[in-house]
């Protein structure tokens, strides 16, 4: 997600947890960086870049996430232990 919603998103989520590095997928694919966070906001109808897009998919379309909410228009992942 932008990087603009995130801190009304870990509030919102009541993210205790420190948080070192926040990475939006459009400058992570830019970079040819696949990097693996802990957290993924997923809201497809904002990425604008089919390459963050890509990434994002290829990220989530594995075993190594799973879906802790859902709003029907978004998704929040956590990667598994």
């Amino acid at each position: 997600t932008s990087l603009a919603f995130m801190p009304y998103v870990m509030w919102e989520l009541k993210v205790q947890e420190r948080t070192d590095l926040l990475i939006v997928a459009e400058e992570a694919a830019a970079k040819g960086q696949v990097p693996r966070p802990d957290w993924i906001v997923y809201v497809p109808q904002i990425s604008a870049n089919p390459r963050a897009q890509a990434l994002t998919d290829h990220l989530i379309g594995g075993e190594k996430y799973e879906p802790r909410l859902r709003d029907g228009t978004s998704v929040l992942f956590h990667r598994k232990p």
